[in-house]
């Protein structure tokens, strides 16, 4: 997992009021030759947490600012939190643009799973998936 240029941050160009004690970073992940991007929300400090990889349902995107809210919370709950946008949605890349598909949206949230599992900072015994509507 590579860190990545700055983006512009949730709705507003501001990212969801948080907690002190948060750490925010943005992330770029390769899947089947796509860019899934988004945000690890996580815990300050070296021992390791728990991971989540969550996602916004039907058609939503991380921009989202309610999104940001929730990973936001899970991080001061000492939780990393790993909010992405599905391929062909928000800062992710793929075409075409705006497509539901079920199975691809799958498989960005195994390459999530495994980014997180391959992070420092986040126990990769326990990680997990968060979703909404058709995510």
């Amino acid at each position: 997992m590579q860190p990545a240029v700055e983006q512009p941050r949730g709705l507003g160009g501001r990212v969801a009021d948080r907690p002190k004690g948060i750490v925010v970073q943005h992330i770029e992940i390769a899947v089947e030759g796509t860019t899934v991007r988004g945000r690890l929300y996580r815990p300050e400090g070296n021992d390791p947490a728990p991971g989540i990889a969550m996602a916004p349902g039907f058609t939503a995107t991380s921009r989202f600012t309610v999104f940001e809210s929730y990973a936001a919370g899970l991080a001061d709950a000492g939780i990393a939190a790993l909010l992405f946008d599905v391929r062909g949605f928000g800062y992710s890349d793929g075409a075409p643009r705006h497509e539901v598909n079920p199975w691809a949206q799958a498989r960005d949230y195994l390459a999530a799973v495994e980014a997180l599992r391959n992070t420092g900072g986040v126990d990769a015994e326990r990680v997990g998936v968060w979703g909404v509507s058709l995510s």
